[in-house]
Parts: structure tokens; C-alpha cells; sequence
């Protein structure tokens, strides 16, 4: 079994996730989100739900917690149901935090599928996950947002080793078999000064051989 020590029952000393958002117009919305999500996925883990997932009920003590959970008779709907219920919290968060946080985790579905798009086009912050939001209130998959960062991560990882075989397999690759674990910019810096070469290199092949021929011809 897991360990949560760290989600307790609210009380009257204890911040709640609401109040932090009040004076934290800069906090790191992404790392948050990413605490929260990884958090419930234990939860989940052990057969259990959260009851209420809004912003009055997600406490801030050495971190980013949920103030209860409970075994589900449902677990597949209260799975997606929690999943869903967090990322309209983080929709609102990004969408309104600047001017005075607006919690969406009530919010009618009907509503928020209806204006998505335009909430989408928006917000503006280089790390809002639109595509995660999509699917998770468009198509109804019931992933998590840390589960997301993470293939993310893979993704990218992947394009940086694609990027390098895409270099091996061009025109004058042998010269790069060797370097297996050289970066990609490195191996593009010298696949352009090859390039720069190549043209003055030819010509002055092309004078050389004239010249042979002139010789030749002249004598």
C-alpha cells in the first residue's frame, strides 16, 4: 500500500488550494497540476477516489494534497470523474488567475464543451497542455496529466534520436558513423561546413581538369 501521510482533513489552520490561489499569481501551474495528478493516481491505485475535487477541498501543507478520499462502488466513473474534475480546476487556473481565480470544477459540461475552443485560443501560456484538456473533456480518456508529461518527455527523446539517424542516412553519413554519441547540433555544424566546401572544392576540380586539357591539347 501506499503512503498518505501527506493527505489529511481539512481544518481551520490548514490553506486550501482556493486561498493560495489568491495571492499566487505566478506560481508554476504546470508543477502543481503535476503534484496533484501523480497524487491522485495512488489514490486510485489502492481502489479509492476523491469525494469532492474542487479548490476548497485541496489543501496546501508541505505541498499539494487532497484533504480526503474514500473507497469508490464505482471506480471506473469516479476514476474518470476525479480525472476530470482536476483539469477543469487547472482550465480555470489558467484561464483566470491573472485577474482572480475561477474554479471550473462546477461548472455545467454542456457550458465548458460549448466554449472550450474559444478558452483554448485564449489562453496564451506556453505550458498549457491543450491537447491533454482535449482529451480528457473532449474524447473522455481517462488519463493523467502526470502520465501525459511524462510521454511528452518520451516523445521528445525520441525526436532528438530520429533527428540524429535522419543525419546518418543523408549524403557523406560515413563520416559521422563513428560518432554514435555526438549531439545533433554538433553533427549539423559539421554537415553544414561540409556543404561549404563541397561547391569551391568542384570548381576548382573543374579548372584543374580544363588546364590538363588545355595542356594536353596545346602541345
Amino acid at each position: 500500500m501506499s503512503d498518505f501521510s501527506d493527505i489529511i482533513i481539512i481544518g481551520d489552520t490548514v490553506e486550501t488550494l482556493k486561498q493560495y490561489f489568491s495571492y499566487n499569481k505566478d506560481c508554476d501551474l504546470s508543477d502543481i497540476f503535476f503534484q496533484l495528478s501523480r497524487k491522485m493516481k495512488i489514490i486510485h491505485q489502492n481502489g479509492m477516489y476523491v469525494p469532492v475535487v474542487d479548490s476548497d477541498h485541496i489543501i496546501v501543507d508541505n505541498g499539494f494534497s487532497f484533504n480526503d478520499m474514500s473507497l469508490s462502488s464505482d471506480f471506473v466513473n469516479d476514476k474518470k470523474r476525479n480525472i476530470e474534475k482536476l483539469a477543469k480546476i487547472f482550465i480555470g487556473a489558467f484561464l483566470s488567475l491573472e485577474t482572480g481565480f475561477y474554479d471550473l470544477s462546477q461548472v455545467n459540461d454542456n457550458w465548458l464543451l460549448e466554449h472550450l475552443d474559444e478558452i483554448n485560443d485564449t489562453i496564451t501560456a506556453d505550458s498549457y497542455p491543450r491537447d491533454y484538456f482535449d482529451a480528457v473533456l473532449l474524447t473522455h480518456e481517462d488519463d493523467y496529466y502526470c502520465d501525459y508529461v511524462e510521454k511528452i518527455k518520451n516523445t521528445s527523446s525520441l525526436s532528438n534520436t530520429l533527428a540524429y539517424r535522419k543525419v546518418l542516412s543523408s549524403a557523406g553519413s560515413k563520416y559521422y558513423q563513428d560518432q554514435s554519441e555526438m549531439p545533433v547540433s554538433t553533427i549539423e555544424k559539421k554537415s553544414a561546413f561540409i556543404n561549404y566546401l563541397f561547391y569551391p572544392i568542384l570548381i576548382l576540380s573543374i579548372v584543374i581538369v580544363c588546364f590538363v586539357i588545355y595542356i594536353c591539347f596545346s602541345f
